[in-house]
């Protein structure tokens, strides 16, 4: 395949995993509606930061660690299952609080110029990113890829992440959305935070 066509192959298949509700998005779009545009961009940010550094480190043997030394898959699957179940317990408690107050972090400029660490911490603890890059992204790459097409596969990463949750952030803080959220925010907060822990449990006991 020439390098345009592994370039788009990858685009189409990473894009078709941002969309995929999963706890990044569950986040984005929850801080989005509830006004909270600055966290979610935020949000954005720190987890494509994660997801290009996971990128780079497959391109540089990332994948022959982890089959070397299953203890660290394990330590990031556990890491990553405990974020999960701890921002869902967290999402559910702020759902009954008065206001419905977000909780992760605190309301405030400041707390939302770190959500950052959030996303950051959420994407390069998630077992599914460890799974992506250590196998279907190299995969998708020449045996010996040149350092222009590594170059470009990680930027298209980056890229991507952060497009997907701009828009997503951007649509969701509509005051058309916003107030159909509003009307819906206690019990969507509820199911969403119940997703998470029953997937952080998957996560922890799945081998």
């Amino acid at each position: 395949m020439t390098t345009l066509t592994i370039l788009l192959a990858l685009a189409g298949i990473w894009t078709v995993i941002l969309l995929t509700p999963g706890p990044i998005l569950l986040m984005t779009v929850r801080y989005a509606a509830a006004g909270r545009r600055m966290a979610a961009f935020q949000m954005a940010l720190g987890s494509a930061l994660a997801e290009v550094i996971w990128a780079t480190g497959a391109l540089m043997g990332l994948q022959a660690v982890l089959a070397a030394m299953a203890w660290v898959y394990d330590g990031l699957r556990l890491v990553g299952a405990a974020l999960l179940i701890v921002i869902g317990i967290h999402m559910i408690v702020a759902s009954f609080r008065q206001g419905g107050a977000i909780a992760l972090p605190d309301a405030g400029m400041g707390a939302d110029r770190n959500a950052w660490r959030w996303g950051f911490a959420t994407a390069a603890a998630n077992p599914n990113a460890v799974v992506f890059f250590s196998g279907l992204f190299l995969s998708l790459m020449p045996a010996h890829p040149s350092l222009v097409l590594q170059i470009a596969a990680v930027a298209m990463i980056g890229i991507l992440s952060l497009l997907c949750d701009f828009v997503l952030a951007c649509t969701f803080s509509h005051p058309l959305v916003r107030a159909a959220y509003g009307r819906v925010r206690h019990w969507l907060d509820r199911i969403a935070g119940a997703v998470l822990i029953l997937v952080g449990l998957r996560v922890a006991i799945s081998r």
